[in-house]
């Protein structure tokens, strides 16, 4: 089975880049999250998915382009309305996988944890979500989270503060717009550092949950053969991760 599967992904390889002379651009569309896709102060793009889809899509020799929306809700429309032909680090929910084909390989493994003001440590606990009663807590549009956590949001057990953009969360923390932000802590950190404050914040005792990653290709694409694309991805990812590919990106990029 194995055998089959290699032979089955060699040849989409073949058959892919000899379609490349006739093949578009490949549109790549996702929401600026550092470390995982940003742009630095020279306006070039940089991150953990950007240097995963540099290998990926260099090995395959397909020229593709990323474009980084500013919320959420842009992306969704971007990939309900069908102009991107990926979306970059989405979290399987079955509201997104109407719109997208996950790739089956992960690339991202994160823990979610509420952050408060390390001046703040102990205050709160999280046993579980009743002992957040009261607290202001920063949520972004359009990200999944969990259920229990929408659940104790419409019984009002927390107050959402809502933003748009995710990387506000930890400044509004610092400015004492909220009590708590529930973010992962690869970007909780990451944010933090930027703000010469790392000191300042401190996890709450359990995480809320640990969540794969993936990238999405948008079903219905009009792009050529990217079922057979879809393979080769799968393919050329999981070979990365098992010679550590991914796993430097992290200790790269502060996780």
């Amino acid at each position: 089975m194995l055998m089959k599967c290699l032979i089955k992904a060699s040849l989409c390889l073949l058959i892919l880049k000899s379609s490349i002379g006739v093949a578009r651009v490949f549109k790549i569309a996702g929401i600026p999250e550092a470390p995982l896709r940003y742009y630095d102060d020279n306006k070039k793009l940089k991150g953990i998915d950007i240097e995963i889809i540099e290998l990926i899509f260099g090995k395959l020799k397909i020229p593709y382009k990323v474009i980084l929306l500013e919320s959420s809700p842009g992306l969704k429309k971007i990939y309900e309305e069908k102009s991107a032909d990926m979306v970059l680090s989405f979290s399987k929910t079955p509201e997104r996988q109407k719109y997208l084909d996950f790739s089956d390989e992960p690339h991202l493994s994160l823990d979610w944890y509420f952050f408060a003001l390390a001046a703040n440590k102990g205050k709160y606990k999280f046993d579980d979500f009743t002992d957040l009663k009261g607290a202001r807590v920063g949520v972004t549009h359009g990200f999944a989270y969990t259920i229990d956590f929408w659940n104790v949001i419409d019984k009002g057990t927390v107050k959402p503060v809502f933003e748009h953009r995710n990387s506000l969360q930890i400044h509004n923390l610092f400015k004492n717009k909220v009590d708590l932000v529930l973010l992962n802590r690869l970007v909780a950190v990451h944010h933090a550092k930027k703000l010469n404050g790392q000191h300042k914040i401190t996890q709450l005792n359990k995480p809320v949950k640990s969540s794969l990653y993936y990238n999405g290709f948008v079903r219905n694409s009009s792009y050529p053969k990217i079922e057979e694309l879809k393979i080769a991805y799968d393919k050329i990812l999981k070979q990365a991760k098992s010679e550590g590919f991914v796993s430097g990106l992290l200790k790269k990029y502060g996780g």
